[in-house]
């Protein structure tokens, strides 16, 4: 015989909420101010890329791991778009290209459609700056810049 099942009340089960999400952005938030980063003629991270896919947006950009931030520093690129973002142990971060093409436009002497980033001091270093915070996102092809 199974034992009788009564339903707990909302008080002993606190992960039970009514909680709804709120609605998400239609449109892209593009930023008004631009401000530079290393990587010329690359997306930064407030711009919208011109072909969809998975990107590695790069901000909170500095010129070495230890340097005082006024601010959140400068915007970085959106690296992509890629196949996928791995991390290794917390140390680097390895970037796949679908093709070469795609690999040198941000990593002008890649010879392979894979490139690794190396995390120094909690700052993750491309084209010699260093970013204090990066995200992977996938932007879909109603948001590109066409």
């Amino acid at each position: 015989m199974c034992p009788s099942f009564e339903p707990m009340s909302p008080q002993a089960m606190p992960w039970v909420t009514t909680w709804l999400a709120q609605p998400m952005l239609s449109a892209p938030q593009l930023f008004s101010k631009r401000m530079k980063h290393p990587a010329k003629d690359l997306p930064d991270w407030g711009e919208m890329p011109t072909r969809p896919g998975l990107y590695l947006s790069l901000s909170h950009g500095r010129d070495f791991p230890q340097q005082t931030m006024r601010g959140r520093g400068f915007p970085g690129p959106k690296i992509g778009p890629v196949l996928y973002v791995r991390t290794q142990y917390g140390q680097e971060v390895t970037l796949r290209f679908a093709n070469k093409r795609d690999a040198a436009r941000f990593f002008p002497n890649a010879t392979t459609t894979t490139h690794t980033l190396q995390v120094i001091e909690g700052t993750l270093v491309y084209s010699d700056k260093c970013f204090g915070d990066w995200n992977v996102c996938f932007i879909a092809a109603e948001f590109c810049v066409k």
